[in-house]
């Protein structure tokens, strides 16, 4: 199952998106308003939240944590989302672990 199948309210907000994505977004107020909140709450808002909780961080520390992130991405695909873990992922996660260290 990919990531695609995983939000499937996403996919009901999105429906038309697809078929005329311009459309959509600019073709009355509501899709522009949906679009412009898409973009806030996915986009904006985590890259907010994750740029203030490192302020309290050392800048060692910090890096570090963010060293970590493409690991903890592909463990929660894998847990949560049931992706598929390919050989390559699965080879090249100790690898990076090591290089953290």
């Amino acid at each position: 199952m990919g990531l695609a199948h995983a939000d499937p309210v996403g996919q009901l907000l999105l429906r038309d998106a697809a078929a005329q994505p311009l459309g959509v977004m600019f073709g009355s107020w509501k899709g522009f308003a949906l679009c412009t909140a898409l973009g806030i709450v996915t986009c904006y808002l985590p890259y907010l939240l994750y740029t203030f909780g490192l302020t309290g961080l050392e800048t060692g520390k910090a890096s570090i944590l963010a060293s970590f992130e493409p690991v903890v991405a592909t463990l929660v695909g894998i847990f949560v989302f049931h992706e598929k873990l390919t050989p390559l992922s699965a080879g090249v996660l100790p690898y990076f672990l090591l290089s953290v260290l």
